[in-house]
């Protein structure tokens, strides 16, 4: 049946299967950075943005988690105190003029 529908049912479930692992990889880096770069100050904040951003492997890693996923849908998912600090970076890396 699904080779028979083609657009249709594999189309949702490789999204839904996209989003479940982006949102777990998500899930995956916010506890990584919540251990390695404290965040309780806006100055600790800055810091742990600073030392991300000289990463690029990580850098890589998160901006494909929210390629993969879709960052509206990762945000309604990812229930994380660091996610905001990963949309934020996100968002720079993707749209540095602002």
């Amino acid at each position: 049946m699904i080779e028979e529908n083609k657009g249709n049912v594999v189309g949702k479930y490789v999204r839904a299967q996209n989003l479940s692992e982006a949102a777990k990889e998500i899930q995956q880096l916010l506890d990584y950075l919540a251990q390695t770069y404290p965040t309780s100050t806006e100055s600790e904040i800055q810091v742990a943005i600073s030392k991300i951003e000289q990463k690029p492997e990580l850098r890589e890693r998160i901006i494909n988690a929210f390629e993969k996923g879709g960052k509206t849908a990762l945000e309604k998912l990812v229930d994380h105190p660091a996610a905001a600090i990963a949309i934020a970076i996100y968002d720079g890396w993707k749209n540095p003029e602002k």
